[in-house]
């Protein structure tokens, strides 16, 4: 049996963006089917997630640096774990760019493997979409589109802190994108072109 830890934001979770409910059709149940039997997977998303930086300092533990040691050392061992991290650090309120985030996804990298020992995939996040600046919501906290254009980096930094530390990576944004309802978030057939191209690789890493 491998087991895959998922360890993301409101993409992993499943947050739609129609409702602000939870997407039954979201990758980390989708990928479950399409990778056959042998595999088990452990959904870790959290609506709100950061790589390291502190957005509302009101809540504790959203930063993933907070959470990643407890969180993995309840599930080991474990297979594979794939981070899916990213769209936060652009939050008005954390204060990054793309580069910060990639030393973010770095840290979380460092600290897993102060842990456990497993595989890891890094995936760069779906592009933010110009709608954000419509969205009553993610507008404000994004700062309109400002967040759009630093997204558009996350794929050739975050695959070099990948490559520089001997993990797998993919790139989201290869394959899915934002509902133009918030700009931010997938909807059920984006997350379902995203788990396809999951499941493919997973199935690579374990060939």
């Amino acid at each position: 049996m491998k087991r895959i830890v998922c360890f993301g934001d409101s993409n992993t979770y499943g947050h739609d963006p129609a409702d602000c409910s939870r997407l039954d059709m979201r990758w980390t149940r989708l990928i479950r089917p399409m990778l056959g039997d042998g595999y088990e997977i452990i959904e870790e998303g959290l609506c709100g997630r950061t790589s390291v930086f502190s957005v509302n300092t009101n809540q504790d533990g959203w930063e993933g640096s907070t959470l990643i040691k407890p969180v993995l050392c309840t599930h080991k061992p474990f297979d594979l774990l794939i981070i899916m991290l990213g769209t936060n650090d652009l939050l008005l309120g954390a204060n990054a760019d793309a580069d910060d985030s990639a030393a973010g996804i770095a840290t979380l990298i460092k600290m897993a493997r102060e842990c456990v020992d497993s595989k890891i995939l890094i995936i760069s996040p779906i592009l933010i979409d110009p709608a954000v600046a419509h969205s009553e919501t993610f507008a404000p906290l994004y700062g309109g589109t400002r967040a759009c254009e630093l997204s558009k980096q996350f794929a050739p930094k975050f695959k070099k802190v990948a490559d520089d530390n001997g993990c797998y990576f993919l790139n989201a944004a290869d394959y899915a994108k934002a509902s133009p309802l918030d700009g931010v978030h997938m909807d059920g057939e984006n997350h379902a072109k995203l788990s396809a191209a999951i499941a493919d690789k997973v199935k690579k890493i374990f060939s």
